[in-house]
């Protein structure tokens, strides 16, 4: 019985095995990787899901941008957003790009997924495209009550008034609340001027919109928040025009995930940790 039980077991690591390698060759052979790329190329990469962390998308960028033979950038943005800092980073790094990176919003492109929009040369937009929800959101909990109700305390001692200022166990003062309060509009306010400045928008029009609200990406377009209306086979044709370049080739470089890291439950960059963070992030997704 043993022995059945060890033999199935191998059995198992080596079909794993040979999928992991023929997985890699398929990757390989299509020619996602940089290096054999056409001499002409136009990448494609996703933004997808809620944004955690900006590592692995500004490594694929910065290796894109320095491939001799990519000629533009189309990023798929399909994103609620996200924490502010790799969000920010993430647009800090696209304007660095010597090439021209188009956006092209798919379903969802809100909050900090318009944000890294926004960085992009152009912006594409499904007519039904999400987008807008421009602000800012810390979310916290209390369960103060229910901590009586089983009859736990907890206790702190801190450095100063506010250092357990958030804390789940208790109330938040309305001094707590204001300093908060405070922080949230401060990274308003660079939302706002950073979508200005990339978008050259009247102010006026950006403010009367930047209150949370979504809207479709035709309003999107009627306003300025976008440049054109299509997928992202109609950027690509619009970046070929810019490019003036003969058999120019669209080649999707996002990473993919291997039979070992799905075996193993791995997903780089996902950061799922609890506690509460301000976010760039439209909470309808």
């Amino acid at each position: 019985m043993k022995k059945n039980i060890g033999k199935t077991a191998i059995k198992v690591i080596m079909v794993l095995l040979i999928l992991g390698l023929v997985g890699r060759a398929v990757y390989v052979l299509s020619g996602a990787q940089s290096g054999h790329l056409p001499e002409n190329t136009v990448a494609e990469l996703s933004i997808t899901g809620i944004i955690y962390d900006a590592d692995s998308v500004i490594e694929s960028l910065e290796e894109l941008s320095k491939n001799e033979k990519v000629k533009g950038i189309i990023i798929r943005v399909n994103s609620p957003g996200g924490v502010i800092t790799p969000t920010k980073e993430i647009f800090d790094y696209i304007q660095t790009i010597n090439k021209p990176v188009y956006a092209s919003m798919e379903s969802v492109a809100a909050s900090g997924g318009y944000y890294v929009s926004a960085a992009c040369d152009r912006i594409f937009a499904m007519p039904t495209t999400i987008t807008g929800s421009i602000g800012v959101i810390m979310q916290l909990s209390n369960y103060e009550k229910l901590m009586n109700t089983i009859g736990i305390k907890n206790f702190s001692l801190k450095s100063g008034e506010f250092k357990d200022i958030g804390s789940p166990d208790r109330e938040m003062t309305e001094a707590e609340k204001q300093i908060l309060m405070t922080t949230v509009m401060d990274m308003y306010e660079q939302f706002i001027e950073d979508i200005q400045k990339r978008r050259n928008m009247d102010e006026a029009v950006l403010r009367a919109q930047a209150d949370g609200r979504v809207f479709t990406g035709k309003r999107a377009f009627d306003m300025g928040f976008v440049d054109n209306l299509g997928s992202r086979r109609d950027a690509f044709e619009e970046m070929k025009n810019e490019l003036k370049l003969e058999n120019v080739e669209l080649r999707n470089f996002d990473k993919k995930i291997s039979v070992w890291d799905k075996f193993f439950g791995r997903v780089e960059g996902l950061n799922l940790a609890g506690g509460a963070h301000f976010m760039y992030l439209y909470k309808g997704y």
